[in-house]
């Protein structure tokens, strides 16, 4: 799916494959933990050699995260002249059937950005901020006993190496983004009148209307 997204990105934007500086594989499934997603992406599309490759797990917030950290990259090396940013998820295969939330919302997609380094101008990437609040870190585990067991045990069920999706209360995530949209506009010294657009996940209609 993400070599099917970088593909169709490519044509779209005329950029060759081989004038690619670096390739970011974003996912929470990936097929291989070595070699990196990426490399393999790097070889599907006979990209050049001189170009950089990594793979990211963010989870949800993948590709936000990864195209914070090229932009920065970007931002400090201009020989880094085009990167691609692959997201590619097939959760599909790891939800169990009588999760209600996982089996209904987890499935599987991919798409692809080509970011391009543009010197000397003002457009582009301004600043980022992050919040994070690890007090659920045990509410959502993929695979739920972990990835020792997998290996480690062969009497494992194979439910236990699915998801675990426990109940948990985010709201407080959706208050935080208030907070980091207001710190971010102030230390770039702009005014909530200066932006145009604003794109919220699609998780809750009632959370994005507290934000708002």
């Amino acid at each position: 799916m993400g070599y099917l997204a970088s593909k169709d990105v490519i044509e779209k934007t005329h950029v060759k494959a081989s004038q690619i500086n670096l390739i970011v594989f974003s996912t929470g499934t990936p097929e291989y933990i070595a070699p990196t997603n990426a490399m393999k992406l790097h070889a599907m599309l006979n990209a050049g050699q001189r170009c950089e490759v990594y793979d990211l797990n963010a989870n949800c917030a993948g590709m936000i995260v990864a195209l914070e950290q090229v932009s920065r990259i970007m931002r400090n090396n201009e020989n880094v002249k085009y990167a691609l940013i692959v997201g590619s998820d097939q959760l599909s295969r790891y939800v169990r059937y009588d999760e209600a939330i996982a089996y209904a919302n987890f499935a599987d997609s991919a798409c692809a950005m080509m970011i391009e380094n543009i010197f000397h101008t003002d457009r582009g990437f301004i600043d980022a901020e992050f919040y994070t609040n690890s007090s659920n870190h045990d509410k959502i585990l993929m695979p739920a006993k972990g990835m020792s067991s997998v290996t480690g045990d062969r009497n494992l069920p194979t439910r236990d190496k699915l998801v675990q999706y426990g109940q948990f209360n985010f709201d407080g995530a959706f208050h935080s983004a208030k907070i980091s949209i207001e710190e971010i506009l102030f230390r770039n010294n702009l005014q909530k009148k200066d932006v145009k657009k604003y794109f919220f996940s699609q998780f809750g209609w009632k959370n994005i209307q507290k934000v708002c």
